[in-house]
């Protein structure tokens, strides 16, 4: 064998081994390096929350007098007057009362709306400046929350102020929110 024929058979081999290692290249198995995690997901689905009326307010007998006033009922059902407004034999007086019940030991906020009482002959006497008492607490009298108990209820009573006219604007009668013109109040809680 001449040297040009080595050369060239080693050239050839030299190829040939080029060509195999490529081969071996393109074939072989990649390594990865993208990794991934995954997240679980839970969702509580809490009982609903729901309010019942256990009281009715009720300001006891009054007198309007010469000039306007209030009758403020508190939490406890006692009664003061203001301006004009006497307060005549008390009666049964007390505050509302509700009981909330719900998902056990939670937070909730309520709101008051509404209020007026009518002799449904057109005069009327607006409830106001709400004070609610949660079972245990203490007077609050904006920003109304409480907490459901461990067994998922709470109770609270609601004081408020009732604006009296004169006894000219107020005459003598039963005025009630039952009454045409007379408007229930409405109490709304929500979970916080």
């Amino acid at each position: 064998m001449s040297n040009s024929s080595a050369i060239n058979t080693i050239g050839q081999l030299f190829g040939l081994w080029r060509l195999a290692i490529a081969v071996v290249a393109l074939g072989a198995p990649q390594v990865a390096i993208a990794q991934s995690a995954s997240a679980s997901g839970t969702a509580v689905v809490a009982a609903a929350l729901s309010v019942a009326k256990n009281n009715d307010f009720n300001f006891g007998n009054l007198v309007a007098g010469a000039t306007a006033g209030t009758i403020v009922l508190s939490t406890s059902g006692t009664r003061t007057a203001t301006g004009g407004v006497i307060l005549g034999n008390a009666g049964s007086t007390s505050a509302a009362q509700f009981t909330v019940t719900g998902q056990n030991s939670a937070t909730f906020s309520l709101s008051i709306a509404g209020g007026v009482l009518s002799d449904g002959a057109g005069r009327t006497m607006a409830l106001s400046s709400y004070v609610v008492k949660m079972s245990g607490g203490v007077d609050q009298v904006s920003a109304y929350t409480g907490t459901l108990s461990a067994g998922g209820s709470q109770t609270f009573a609601v004081g408020a102020t009732l604006a009296v006219g004169t006894s000219t604007t107020t005459p003598n009668g039963t005025y009630t929110t039952d009454n045409a013109g007379g408007t229930p109040v409405t109490v709304t809680v929500a979970y916080n």
